[in-house]
């Protein structure tokens, strides 16, 4: 956040209306732990839209195998716009090749079967996670598996390493931290301080889980 927390801000004064929660849209690698898109935004669709969109951009449109988030219901129909395609408006197909799409009763979207989108739902009570369910949205339970069975890095869907990020970002950043008195005053401050811990941690810091032993007397 920045300024005042939301419940501060007064929702008829125009001063207020960039005030308040901004958050860190985050896409990460879990094998290389590295920090591929980030947009610092409200929690809307217009931001998530624009991570992706990022995303697309920087990875030139390759297919991820899996990709899982929490629940929120923004990501889905973007993830769908993203990487979703209807193929008699967008592809640029000849008439013939048209025929033979209509003939394999093609459906008009068409979402690559490459993809699998899971999300973890945490229920909380109390303040506390009570529950976590798995559900798997767009491809199958089996396709999720196989690239789980051929990770190096996880065997079960869960969004630890984005949570395991802002837990460093916390550390890192002290704008950040939960109850303190180093919230930002500004928020181009805040998105400046934001990127220099991206790369500190995408270039400069060692990820210890990601360390190699060089040199065994004495240990390096």
């Amino acid at each position: 956040m920045w300024e005042k927390k939301d419940k501060q801000c007064d929702s008829s004064d125009p001063a207020d209306a960039d005030q308040g929660s901004y958050w860190d849209h985050v896409i990460i690698d879990p094998e290389s732990k590295l920090i591929i898109s980030l947009v610092v935004g409200r929690r809307n669709a217009d931001t998530v839209v624009q991570v992706f969109t990022d995303f697309f951009d920087r990875t030139d449109g390759a297919l991820p195998e899996l990709i899982t988030t929490d629940g929120y219901q923004v990501y889905e129909p973007v993830i769908l716009d993203t990487y979703g395609v209807w193929w008699r408006d967008e592809m640029g197909l000849t008439a013939e090749e048209v025929k033979e799409f209509e003939q394999a009763e093609m459906p008009e979207f068409y979402f690559p079967v490459e993809i699998t989108y899971a999300k973890v739902v945490k229920e909380r009570a109390g303040g506390r996670v009570v529950s976590v369910r798995h559900e798997v949205v767009l491809g199958s339970e089996e396709q999720a598996e196989e690239v789980l069975a051929e990770s190096a890095c996880s065997q079960t869907l869960n969004t630890s390493f984005v949570e395991r990020w802002f837990g460093t970002q916390r550390q890192f950043n002290a704008r950040k931290r939960r109850k303190s008195y180093t919230f930002s005053k500004e928020l181009s401050y805040h998105e400046a301080c934001t990127w220099l811990v991206v790369l500190w941690y995408n270039f400069g810091w060692c990820v210890r889980t990601l360390r190699q032993k060089v040199q065994a007397t004495p240990p390096r």
